[in-house]
C-alpha cells in the first residue's frame, strides 16, 4: 500500500487520547472541517491537488477557519522559514513524536 500524504486533525480521545481524522488533500481537507471543526490540524505541506502553502491561505481567508490551530510538518522546506511565512508552527521531518503530542495537546487543551 502506497502512504498518501494527509491532513490530519485531532479532535477528540482516542488511543493517544485523541481522534483523528484524515484528508487525502488539502482540498478536501477544507471542505471536512466545515462539516467537523477539529481543535487543530496536522498539515503536511506537500499534498496532491492542494498543497500546504495554499491550504493555510484558504484557511486563513475562511472566517470560519482561521482560528484553527495548525501545526505543519515538512521535510523538503526549512521549518523555521515555513512558521514565519505562514504564521503557525512547524516541524521536521521525521516529526519527534513526544513533540508533536505536546504541540496537539497545547492546541486541543484551549477548548478548540
Amino acid at each position: 500500500m502506497t502512504k498518501t500524504s494527509v491532513i490530519s486533525w485531532t479532535c477528540c480521545s482516542g488511543p493517544s487520547g485523541y481522534d483523528t481524522m484524515t484528508a487525502a488533500n488539502g482540498a478536501i481537507g477544507i471542505e471536512m472541517m466545515h462539516h467537523r471543526k477539529p481543535c487543530m490540524v496536522l498539515l503536511d505541506m506537500m499534498m496532491p491537488v492542494m498543497d500546504g502553502w495554499t491550504f493555510r491561505s484558504r484557511q486563513m481567508a475562511d472566517p470560519e477557519l482561521r482560528g484553527v490551530p495548525v501545526v505543519c510538518v515538512t521535510a523538503l522546506f526549512e521549518p523555521k522559514v515555513v512558521a514565519e511565512r505562514l504564521k503557525l508552527r512547524c516541524l521536521s521531518k521525521p516529526v519527534d513524536f513526544d513533540r508533536l503530542l505536546a504541540e496537539v495537546s497545547s492546541a486541543c487543551s484551549t477548548g478548540n
